[in-house]
C-alpha cells in the first residue's frame, strides 16, 4: 500500500512539473511590428525605429523564451529598452550587460545564451546602445 502511495505521488509531481514547464509563461511577440528602441545614457538621448532586418532578428532572439520570477542585481531601465506592439511590450537588457532581459509589462525575466547576448549587443550597438550601462 505504501508503495502504491509513493508512486502516485511520484507521478502526479513528475505531471506537475511537466504541466508547469510547458504552460510556463513565454515570450510572445505577435505580428510583422517593427520594434523601436530608447537608449537615454551618458549624455545620448536616442529613441528611433529598427530596421525590419533587426527587428526581426531581436523577436528572433526574445520569441518563446520562458519567463520567471526572479529579482536579479543586474541594473534594468525603460530608459534602455527594446519596444514592440507600440510600446506596449517594454524589454529592459540587464544594464551591466549579462544575458538577462526584463519584460516590463510582465514584471518577469528571461535569460539569453551568451551568443545571443552577443548579437543583441551587437544590434543595438548599431543605434548607439553601449553596455555595461550602469
Amino acid at each position: 500500500m505504501r508503495k502504491k502511495v509513493m508512486i502516485a505521488g511520484s507521478f502526479v509531481l513528475i505531471l506537475g512539473i511537466l504541466l508547469a514547464v510547458v504552460f510556463a509563461d513565454r515570450v510572445k511577440i505577435a505580428g510583422d511590428d517593427c520594434g523601436s528602441v530608447v537608449y537615454r545614457y551618458a549624455g545620448k538621448d536616442i529613441e528611433t525605429v529598427l530596421s525590419q532586418a533587426d527587428s526581426d532578428a531581436i523577436k528572433k532572439i526574445f520569441q518563446g523564451k520562458r519567463l520567471t520570477r526572479d529579482y536579479p542585481a543586474c541594473g534594468f531601465s525603460s530608459e534602455v529598452s527594446v519596444r514592440f506592439a507600440a510600446a506596449s511590450l517594454v524589454f529592459c537588457p540587464a544594464c551591466d550587460g549579462c544575458g538577462i532581459i526584463y519584460l516590463e509589462k510582465a514584471d518577469k525575466y528571461f535569460t539569453i545564451s551568451p551568443k545571443n547576448t552577443q548579437r543583441l549587443h551587437g544590434i543595438l550597438g548599431k543605434y548607439g546602445f553601449a553596455f555595461p550601462c550602469v
